[in-house]
């Protein structure tokens, strides 16, 4: 069978290669066992990777007597452009007929048109066009967690859930949740759909705005997450309940330093520190850390490219899959990424505005956020910035980024910890 190819414009060198790779670190055998990978084809293809315990594969297809051979991820990527499409290994692509089964399970009518929305990491977005002239976006998970860092397990439950949630509580613009599906039977994989959010992602718009509207919508922006920050959890950590979590907040920031730190190990990832090095750092950091003393939901993932405006304002947030119980100020709007003090004016204001009512209201006091000393205060961004380049270091494994992102985020790395080392 394998000697009976249709060669892709990889050619025949690569091809032969990427076997002798594969089974000079898997084994001959290894390539006996099927792996069926529904997000290519379904029961017509094995997977095989080209190390052991890797993310990145290529598959074989069967075609009658024949065996078509296709690449996966070895393909540059690069910090991502403006209407850039950005591939994962973690995207799960839907076919039409699977598309259909979804909109008519969901809003009992077809799905006219539909169109992919590339620009996420992790997860794979649709916008549907249905029947009845209603709109949704549909967002569908990996067929499994398998081979996922531990921060991005149960990502969507976790997102549908905080979404809810939020909604609840009121006063922060988000889109309505249609229907989530995690019994896997409709399609293969956890998906849910959610209102259609008009306008266009702050990313890209925000290089074309006057400044003083740039600066409106961060204060906004800096308001509505004040409103997210009053929502109380019960231990810090992860929002779904983990191991890692934890009742003081030391505890369990180290806890999810030490999770990324460890899928770095076990992918083999030199870091521009000794991972002991770093380890060390977290402890001398405790005292800082323990001036967090109620765990807060925090969306973390909210740059830009998670929140959509339109007209000057603020039209929708999104994304809550990566949200936490922690500190407030892991969120974007406080981190090295962010250009302006817009933001921390309109949270500063914000929080004004919730503490006066509550003593308008005779209610308790509300502490005012962010906690903690001007000292603690300094330290713990810096931390957070430093989890952050971890992260996205770290990630490129996982999700088979190509040599150019990978590059990207490992001098990201570097300059982050060269600028927490000058603290």
């Amino acid at each position: 069978m394998w000697m009976n190819m249709v060669i892709p414009p990889l050619g025949c060198e690569m091809i032969l290669w990427l076997i002798e790779r594969h089974d000079k670190a898997c084994g001959k055998e290894s390539r006996k066992k099927m792996h069926f990978w529904n997000r290519i084809v379904s029961r017509s293809a094995i997977v095989l990777p080209l190390s052991a315990g890797s993310n990145r594969f290529f598959f074989a297809k069967r075609k009658r007597d024949r065996v078509l051979f296709v690449e996966i991820n070895l393909r540059t990527r690069t910090k991502p452009e403006r209407n850039e499409r950005m591939d994962s290994v973690t995207k799960k692509q839907l076919t039409a007929e699977e598309i259909e089964r979804i909109a008519q399970t969901t809003f009992g009518c077809g799905c006219k048109t539909y169109e992919e929305l590339s620009e996420g990491w992790a997860n794979s977005a649709y916008l549907l066009a249905l029947e009845d002239g209603r709109e949704a976006v549909l967002k569908v998970a990996a067929d499994s967690e398998e081979g996922r860092m531990r921060c991005e397990r149960g990502l969507m439950r976790t997102e549908t859930e905080v979404m809810r949630r939020i909604e609840r509580s009121g006063g922060v613009p988000l889109p309505r949740i249609y229907a989530y599906d995690d019994s896997k039977r409709t399609i293969g994989s956890e998906y849910f759909l959610m209102e259609r959010v008009k306008g266009e992602t702050y990313d890209k718009a925000r290089g074309e705005l006057a400044p003083e509207i740039r600066d409106a919508i961060d204060g906004e922006l800096g308001g509505y997450f004040r409103r997210i920050h009053e929502i109380e959890g019960r231990e810090f950590g992860y929002y779904l309940p983990n191991a890692a979590n934890a009742p003081l907040w030391e505890d369990a920031f180290i806890a999810l330093m030490r999770d990324v730190m460890q899928d770095g190990r076990e992918a083999g990832i030199e870091l521009p520190m000794a991972y002991e090095e770093l380890d060390a750092e977290l402890e001398r950091r405790r005292e800082a850390l323990r001036e967090v003393r109620t765990p807060r939901l925090v969306h973390w993932d909210s740059w830009p490219g998670n929140v959509f405006v339109r007209d000057g304002r603020v039209e929708g947030i999104i994304d809550f899959e990566r949200a936490l119980w922690a500190d407030p100020l892991m969120e974007h709007g406080f981190g090295k990424f962010w250009d302006t003090d817009a933001f921390e004016r309109g949270y500063a204001a914000e929080d004004a505005a919730l503490r006066s009512a509550a003593e308008t209201d005779d209610s308790a006091r509300l502490a005012s956020l962010p906690e903690g000393s001007e000292a603690s205060r300094k330290i713990r961004r810096a931390l957070y910035a430093l989890y952050l380049d971890l992260v996205m270091r770290v990630e490129c494994h996982y999700r088979g980024f190509g040599p150019e992102h990978t590059e990207w985020a490992r001098q990201n790395l570097q300059n982050g910890w060269e600028r927490y080392s000058n603290l």
